[in-house]
């Protein structure tokens, strides 16, 4: 699933998220993603106030963005991307970091910008993305000691359950409709899972 919300967001137009495109090459959105020995930590930011955060074994949390601080970190950080926007060149493929290793992609109005890096050498501060690492973990943290969001794998439990229950309630329908020998026609109802949409308990956090 992460991985499937991963490519989402790299395949994001800027109109999916209700805004148009400026003459200035502005960055509308960042994913950083930092290599650790058993598992990759990946931090979304969009400039509508969307803020995941995705881990390669499949958990993740969503919905942060909705946290006032988180989100005017997220924020900070897509001014300090624009600022950084020509430490990285234009990528079509976006594999995700090796061990010790960090990677960046941003989202501007030319295309998808990408750059690569160690992670001694960010956490040292001795290259010009580092500013970019700072500001990302700066987030993460706020996610971390605020509870922002909600856990990814809650918010998919509970699109199944209630897809489950709309079937169920589906078929009763579909029951008493051959008994009574009619035809009902049916509309599924509820909400499917989302990124966007509240803010909860997130059972699950980050190790970086």
């Amino acid at each position: 699933m992460t991985a499937l919300l991963r490519a989402g967001v790299l395949a994001i137009k800027p109109e999916d998220i209700g805004r148009t495109p400026h003459e200035n090459d502005a960055i509308w959105g960042v994913l950083m993603e930092l290599g650790h020995p058993e598992i990759v930590v990946s931090l979304v930011a969009l400039i509508d106030g969307s803020v995941s955060i995705y881990l390669s074994d499949g958990d993740g949390v969503i919905g942060c963005g909705l946290h006032p601080d988180v989100r005017q970190a997220a924020l900070r950080m897509l001014t300090v991307a624009e600022q950084l926007q020509n430490e990285c060149r234009p990528v079509q493929q976006f594999p995700m970091p090796e061990q010790k290793q960090a990677r960046f992609y941003l989202l501007s109005d030319r295309g998808v910008l990408g750059a690569t890096a160690a992670l001694t050498a960010l956490e040292e501060g001795a290259i010009e993305l580092a500013e970019l690492f700072y500001a990302g973990h700066t987030v993460i943290s706020l996610v971390e000691l605020l509870g922002a969001g909600v856990d990814l794998v809650d918010e998919i439990h509970l699109a199944e359950h209630a897809r489950n229950r709309r079937l169920q309630l589906a078929s009763q329908l579909q029951d008493r409709a051959e008994m009574d020998d009619q035809q009902l026609a049916l509309k599924p109802r509820g909400r499917g899972c989302r990124i966007l949409p509240y803010v909860g308990n997130a059972a699950r956090r980050s190790q970086h």
